[in-house]
């Protein structure tokens, strides 16, 4: 059975929420209360309980010169021996750093997720 970790939240990744935040506005907020609950209720403890859970990034092939460049650079900020690990669920993307602890680095939403609803859109 595996063991529990504690996460640990980067400034990207609570800027990240702080933009889909912004985003929403006001009129937004039921579904961002939704995406929180998402992440904190059901994926952060997954994660926690399960670090090594998701696909390793680093060998995934990336289909485009720009991911290319930009995953380069990911891998030149990594230590030896880490991990860059992509975990998805729904509409949600979240990178970690399973080898460091767990260190949620990034998390990353669609342009029309399913959790925001027709009202909540912005036009």
């Amino acid at each position: 059975m595996a063991g529990r970790v504690r996460p640990l939240f980067t400034e990207n990744f609570a800027a990240n929420l702080e933009s889909v935040r912004l985003f929403l506005e006001a009129e937004g907020r039921p579904a961002f209360g939704r995406l929180l609950s998402r992440l904190f209720d059901d994926i952060v403890p997954t994660l926690c309980r399960f670090p090594q859970s998701g696909r390793s990034m680093l060998t995934h092939p990336v289909g485009s010169l720009e991911a290319e460049v930009l995953l380069d650079r990911l891998k030149g900020e990594l230590r030896k021996g880490d991990d860059l690990r992509e975990f998805v669920v729904d509409d949600v993307v979240c990178g970690q750093t399973p080898s460091r602890g767990l260190r949620l680095i990034t998390v990353y939403i669609p342009s029309q997720p399913k959790w925001v609803d027709e009202r909540t859109r912005r036009r």
